[in-house]
């Protein structure tokens, strides 16, 4: 917990355990990894070769407990600022 306190009130990069992507404001974090995100949104990244691009989905502020988190990261937000996400897709 004492290297997450770090990330807090910094965007950071969220994969859960079933797969999914979030991007958000880390608010808060305890001892079993649950965590408070604000002006979150849900990365939805559609199949290789698809025309369709990738789709936010716009959460706000959410709790996600810690059993389902797989991995947080910090995002370089100079570097997002360049990035155009909705032209991702998954490979």
């Amino acid at each position: 917990m004492q290297r997450a306190q770090y990330f807090l009130d910094k965007r950071v990069s969220v994969v859960l355990s079933d797969g999914r992507h979030l991007l958000g404001i880390l608010r808060g974090v305890d001892q079993v990894m649950n965590l408070v995100l604000s002006d979150s949104v849900e990365m939805s990244y559609p199949a290789a070769g698809s025309a369709d691009g990738c789709t936010e989905l716009v959460i706000g502020s959410c709790v996600l407990r810690g059993d389902d988190v797989a991995y947080v990261a910090l995002v370089d937000t100079m570097a997002e600022a360049g990035i155009d996400r909705l032209q991702f897709t998954a490979d």
